[in-house]
C-alpha cells in the first residue's frame, strides 16, 4: 500500500499489493451487498489521486483480518472492511447494524488490531468530509482521537484535487470541527449499540 501510495514501483512483491488495490479485490469486501456509490467514485478517483488524505488507501481484505477480533461467522458477515485507515495497520469498515440500511448508510467503524475499535462517522459520505481534515484516526482502548500533522507538514499532495472531487460530485464543503460536526455526532448515534453488540458476540464465541 505504502509503495503504491508513493508511487513507488519495484518488482518484488508489487504484484501481490496491486491483486489488493484491483477493484474485484474491493468488490470483495461487500460481501454480495451492494457497494456504496460514493466508495466506488471514490475508487476511480483514487487510481490517479492516491495520496489525497493521510494513509487512506480503498483496497481489497480478505475477511481473516477480522479474526483479530471476533472468530464467529455473524461478527465477519456484519463488518465490511474496506479503506487503510493508518499506518500502522487500522483499517475502516461499514457496520451492518441489521436494521435493513443500505450499505451507503451504515456506520462506520475503524479497526485497530492493536488499541480497539470505535464508531467514526454515521455513513459514507460523512466519512469523506471528514476526510478533508487530513487525518490518521488512533485508538488508546479508551477513546477515539485524530492526529493531524497540519501544523508540522504540508497538507497530502492531491489534497485540493480531492476537495473539489467531493465538492463536484456530492457538494460537500471541509470540515472544521471534526468532532463536533461528525465524530461526536456518530458516536452518540451508534457507540452504544455497536459495544453492546460487539461485546456479545465477543463473550458468546
Amino acid at each position: 500500500d505504502f509503495l503504491i501510495k508513493y508511487n513507488i514501483d519495484v518488482k518484488k512483491g508489487f504484484e501481490i499489493v496491486q491483486e489488493h488495490r484491483s477493484f474485484e479485490a474491493f468488490e470483495k469486501n461487500f460481501q454480495g451487498k451492494e457497494i456504496p456509490q460514493e466508495l466506488i467514485s471514490l475508487y476511480a478517483f483514487q487510481q490517479s489521486h492516491a495520496n489525497y488524505s493521510q494513509y487512506f488507501l480503498l483496497r481489497g481484505y480478505d475477511s481473516s483480518i477480522l479474526k483479530t477480533w471476533n472468530q464467529r461467522e455473524v461478527f465477519i458477515k456484519a463488518v465490511m472492511p474496506f479503506a487503510r485507515a493508518t499506518s500502522f495497520g487500522a483499517f475502516y469498515a461499514l457496520w451492518d447494524e441489521g436494521l435493513g440500511k443500505e450499505t451507503k448508510d451504515m456506520p462506520v467503524i475503524v479497526l485497530d488490531k492493536e488499541n480497539g475499535i470505535d464508531v467514526v462517522a454515521e455513513n459514507v459520505l460523512q466519512l469523506l468530509r471528514l476526510l478533508t481534515y487530513d487525518i490518521e484516526p488512533v485508538l488508546d482502548g479508551e477513546c477515539f482521537k485524530l492526529s493531524n500533522d497540519r501544523d508540522s507538514y504540508s497538507l497530502s499532495n492531491h489534497m485540493d484535487a480531492y476537495l473539489s472531487w467531493l465538492f463536484d460530485n456530492f457538494k460537500i464543503t471541509p470540515v472544521e470541527e471534526p468532532y463536533e460536526e461528525i465524530i461526536d455526532p456518530a458516536q452518540e448515534k451508534f457507540s452504544d449499540a455497536f459495544w453492546r453488540w460487539e461485546k456479545f458476540h465477543r463473550l458468546n464465541k
